[in-house]
């Protein structure tokens, strides 16, 4: 089954059940297919503003606005089904226990009851509206600052930089919240700032415009990206062109020492690369100019960039940096993300040989504008030398 016909079926079924969920006895048939048709539309909403962003007729700055009101109109569809299904379980549950049991209460929440089901009904769509308004803040607002330290006897200074991942730039991104990113950004004074892919979402040139001012970030030893999975499917080639124009180095399996010989910042392309055979990511390749006792850091857009199935290459890297799983982005989508990419978000520690990978729940958003217990970030990491710690720690117990 096609990726198409898969959402044609689900959101098919969902509309069904949100509708059939929200009719009572009293309504006409006349009113249920205009709820019907309104969910039915929400959940489709999204595909026609990606018809729209093809047109040469319309304003793309216009097309990209309808591209967020769709996407939105999307997301509380989502939502409202979410919420029902909770409602119901709950509500249907304690009514069956009642009427288990013969307890009184159970004719008073009777889900039949015409009255309690208009009331109800009410409550459960201002509910959904009131979570989608909150998710919309959340997916809208510029990211906060997340702070990662790590320590290592392999520096003997400390090295800062911030990861930036996942922002997905496109025509519709509020050129005003870029500029107040690189604000933040630049208020943060980093060694470096490391693009980890799925920095560019759209292939017309209204986002590679917006994505230009990223020129405008300040770090001692410059920026540095690697390509996503989306920049994949809209045209890789301009968004290289984008990044380097923008004053970044992009990294394809290959790395650089920086200005300070103890640092190697390596970078390896999106798993998605791997359908272009010399492009494909190669973790050896891209750490094999590094020098024995370096802190090397791999950029990597996806957690896993050669699958589930690939060996364990955390031997080659003392930090991992990814991206790609927006840390579900959406609650409840949390529980099907991290089975696919073995981790979520946050830093976890990579047993067998000390190395440690670091997920990024991402700087903007996709689909949706929206995010729900799932909070994007600015991550700045501070990798410390560990003997300094030591030292200072021996004169404090002195």
């Amino acid at each position: 089954m096609s990726f198409f016909m898969l959402m044609l079926l689900t959101g098919t079924i969902a509309t069904f059940f949100t509708a059939v969920c929200l009719y009572s006895k009293s309504m006409t048939a006349k009113k249920k297919i205009w709820i019907f048709a309104v969910i039915l539309f929400c959940w489709f909403a999204p595909f026609f503003p990606r018809r729209l962003e093809h047109c040469d007729w319309i304003n793309p700055m216009a097309a990209g606005w309808i591209h967020n009101i769709g996407y939105y109109l999307f997301g509380t569809a989502f939502f409202l089904f979410s919420v029902l299904l909770l409602r119901n379980a709950v509500w249907y549950g304690v009514y069956a226990l009642g009427l288990l049991f013969k307890k009184p209460f159970a004719k008073k929440i009777d889900p039949a009851r015409p009255d309690l089901r208009n009331k109800v009904n009410i409550a459960t769509l201002g509910i959904a509206v009131l979570i989608s308004l909150y998710a919309v803040y959340e997916g809208i607002k510029v990211a906060d600052v997340k702070e990662v330290v790590l320590k290592t006897d392999k520096i003997s200074q400390p090295f800062t930089f911030v990861q930036l991942s996942d922002i997905h730039i496109h025509r519709g991104v509020s050129l005003r919240k870029i500029e107040r990113l690189i604000d933040r950004i630049n208020g943060l004074n980093p060694d470096a700032v490391l693009l980890t892919g799925d920095i560019g979402d759209d292939e017309s040139a209204e986002a590679g415009q917006i994505a230009r001012k990223l020129e405008k970030i300040n770090s001692r030893f410059g920026l540095f990206a690697v390509m996503g999975n989306h920049e994949l499917y809209n045209n890789f080639k301009m968004w290289d062109q984008v990044f380097t124009a923008s004053g970044m180095r992009v990294l394809y399996n290959e790395g650089t020492a920086l200005g300070r010989p103890d640092i190697f910042i390596a970078g390896v392309t999106d798993a998605s690369f791997r359908r272009i055979g010399h492009l494909k990511p190669d973790i050896a390749r891209a750490v094999e100019q590094s020098e024995p006792g370096q802190y090397r850091i791999l950029m990597s857009h996806s957690p896993l960039p050669n699958g589930k199935a690939a060996g364990d290459q955390s031997d080659l890297f003392d930090l991992q940096i990814s991206g790609h799983t927006h840390g579900g982005q959406i609650f409840p989508f949390h529980f099907l993300v991290k089975p696919a990419n073995r981790f979520l978000a946050g830093l976890y520690p990579l047993d067998r040989t000390g190395a440690w990978i670091y997920v990024s729940r991402g700087t903007g958003y996709w689909g949706p504008p929206m995010r729900l217990f799932a909070p994007s970030e600015i991550t700045l990491f501070k990798i410390l030398p560990l003997q300094a710690q030591t030292n200072a720690d021996d004169q404090g117990n002195g």
